[in-house]
């Protein structure tokens, strides 16, 4: 399978063809002083890389870039010069944005603009910007990096799940109606701008579908979408950079900030949501939301070993907590969101990842691997105190968590997923959460609970007998929880609204209404369960693939293999 290819052809699909940017030839002069002049309203801004403060180089194994700041007064526009120091390849990278002060308080987004870089003189590219959203951002690169790593060895070296062929024979290439290119700055790359929009898509779960379909099959038109991707997620109003420090704002050094719409936090950074017209409406076609967070980075950083990508990831993170301080603030932890029990999932999936692939010692424009692990430790503190080690029945019993209220078993599997991530990451001390969030997934499908595995991923089911108003357990009577998954079908298959029509078919077959997702979202959970050893998931594991088989659906993204 082929693992390249052709420069022209990825320049196009991710947005560096001809007529969206101005290239140069590739040979640069190697002296002359880089600038980037921005068109503005009819006054030209002019950043030069000789007037701007070095934040220290990036060394990869395979480069060194540098990364030079320029700002110019009375102007929220940030131009970061990136030149490498052992090639000639140029990078450019233009943020908006201020969290402090009143830069912050004039928080707006920018019309269209044109910018022109140039080196010693002679123009390099000539960018026209249609608008420039508010802590968004975008880069022109003269080259982009190149594939450095196969799929295989990433698998491998356990940064990614061992997605297999295998798994995978019954799922189908992504297609979208337009397929993913990004042309400018601010192109959407085909993601889905209402992020909390609902329903399955592409972009979303433990990896993305062409991400999939590219370590699986090596397609090169799977590796141009998720390329494009990643270069579309620096239109997101996410970059939060902390101008006195010059990286993303450090929450532990501001533990209740946030940018939520109103002001709420200690302090509250005016965010996109803020910023709206005279009859009140958010002007920023984006709308972010934790639960629907798209994992658009963390493959093509370690595909390319690009530390935009990385950078990327770092400012995904910081929104996974700066979305609210609510939950940060009442537990005095630095948690990620956990309203919604997926939110939990694919927030930690981002924080295992940083964790894992972030350096111990970084260039001032990035935050350390030391600031993630702290986060994950928070998180685990806090979750295993509220659910895994809590005696409620609606945890102890249904391992049910964060959100107890109304319990969507898909959801819990995400969790439970995202957590053997971490596992297979290389944080062990998640093992015994990972362990006690894998009992809602072995009890559905087990076949030994009382709960019928033809239906092991219910949507909804409620396992209170009155209304829980609260996340957490102890802070509801225990005498409300159902004590047993046999309970907890009978209450299930007696109400109407499930469809539940008994007795099912035969013993084999997937029974439920809904969508086949939901099945091989289960299976994907018992997949990695078996990859990371545990035993009590293979018998489980065989029997859901025998229902997705009767499906006849799988995704790449979930098409992890059988050991």
């Amino acid at each position: 399978m082929g693992w390249t290819m052709r420069r022209r052809d990825l320049l196009k699909n991710v947005g560096l063809a001809a007529g969206a940017l101005a290239l140069a030839p590739r040979a640069f002069a190697a002296d002359g002083d880089l600038t980037v002049t921005i068109t503005l309203n009819g006054k030209d801004l002019v950043f030069k890389q000789s007037a701007g403060i070095d934040l220290g180089d990036y060394k990869a194994s395979r480069f060194t870039q540098r990364c030079v700041r320029t700002d110019l007064a009375g102007s929220p526009l940030s131009v970061f010069f990136r030149p490498d120091r052992n090639s000639d390849r140029v990078e450019i990278v233009v943020e908006l944005g201020r969290l402090w002060g009143k830069a912050n308080e004039a928080a707006a987004h920018l019309g269209a603009y044109r910018t022109v870089i140039a080196k010693g003189g002679r123009e390099l590219a000539t960018v026209d910007v249609p608008r420039h959203w508010w802590f968004a951002r975008w880069r022109w690169q003269s080259e982009p990096r190149p594939v450095v790593r196969k799929p295989a060895e990433l698998i491998k070296a356990k940064l990614l799940p061992p997605y297999a062929e295998s798994a995978a024979r019954l799922a189908e290439p992504a297609q979208q109606s337009k397929p993913p290119v990004y042309r400018h700055p601010m192109d959407t790359g085909g993601l889905q701008t209402s992020v909390g929009a609902a329903g399955e898509r592409l972009e979303l779960g433990p990896i993305t579908e062409y991400q999939g379909d590219y370590i699986v099959t090596g397609s090169e038109r799977a590796l141009a979408a998720l390329r494009a991707q990643a270069e579309a997620a620096a239109s997101m109003p996410m970059h939060m950079r902390d101008e006195k420090t010059n990286a993303p704002i450090d929450f532990f050094q501001y533990p209740n900030a946030d940018w939520y719409y109103e002001p709420h936090g200690n302090p509250w950074i005016k965010g996109t949501e803020a910023i709206r017209d005279a009859e009140g409406h958010v002007t920023c076609e984006w709308s972010l939301d934790t639960s629907h967070d798209p994992a658009l980075n963390y493959v093509p950083f370690l595909l390319t070993e690009d530390p935009f990508h990385l950078e990327e990831l770092q400012f995904q993170g910081n929104q996974t907590l700066g979305y609210t301080s609510y939950h940060r603030g009442e537990n005095e932890l630095q948690i990620v969101y956990p309203g919604e029990t997926r939110s939990f999932a694919w927030s930690m999936r981002t924080m295992f990842q940083l964790a894992k692939v972030t350096p111990d010692s970084t260039p001032k424009w990035l935050k350390p691997r030391a600031y993630w692990k702290h986060i994950v430790d928070d998180n685990l503190k806090w979750f295993t105190a509220h659910y895994v080690t809590n005696p409620a029945p609606i945890t102890s019993v249904f391992a049910a968590g964060p959100r107890i209220d109304e319990v969507a078993a898909w959801q819990e599997d995400f969790v439970a997923f995202c957590l053997g991530w971490g596992v297979l990451l290389g944080f062990e001390d998640w093992r015994n959460a990972f362990r006690w969030k894998l009992k809602s997934t072995l009890a559905r499908t087990s076949g030994k609970s009382g709960w019928p595995r033809q239906w092991c991923s219910p949507y909804y089911l409620s396992l209170a007998t009155a209304d829980s108003h609260s996340m957490y357990a102890e802070r509801s009577p225990e005498s409300i929880w159902l004590k047993s998954w046999s309970g907890a079908w009978k209450r299930f298959a007696a109400d109407k609204q499930n469809e539940v029509e008994e007795p099912f078919a035969d013993d084999t077959s997937w029974a439920q209404h809904n969508s086949p997702d939901f099945l091989i979202y289960t299976r994907g959970v018992l997949a990695l369960a078996a990859q990371l050893g545990i035993d009590d998931a293979r018998e489980p594991l065989a029997f859901v693939e025998r229902m997705v088989s009767g499906t006849g659906y799988m995704k790449y993204k979930w098409a992890v293999a059988s050991p």
